[in-house]
């Protein structure tokens, strides 16, 4: 569990993408784009609730930014939940 107040839940996937739910609700808040190759682990950050890493047998680690309000308009990181990559590259 993860995020602002414990309320999120993500996880790693053979689809090569890092999905996010929301715990108590089970509902699907995000999936991420950017890794070539399975998502073997994720985790949150514990010093900054809006950070999550994961890291994929592509080689790479990304970092995943929620930002502080809502999404940043026009990002072209951005999710629909609001989680930019901070590699700058575009998922």
């Amino acid at each position: 569990f993860g995020g602002r107040d414990e309320a999120f839940v993500a996880s790693g996937s053979e689809d090569c993408r890092v999905y996010v739910h929301h715990r108590h609700r089970a509902t699907l808040l995000a999936t991420l784009e950017g890794h070539a190759a399975v998502v073997n682990d994720v985790s949150w950050s514990p010093t900054n609730c809006g950070l999550l890493v994961s890291c994929s047998d592509d080689g790479t680690v990304r970092l995943w930014t929620a930002p502080a309000t809502s999404p940043m308009p026009g990002h072209p990181n951005a999710t629909a939940a609001g989680l930019c990559t901070c590699d700058g590259e575009a998922t």
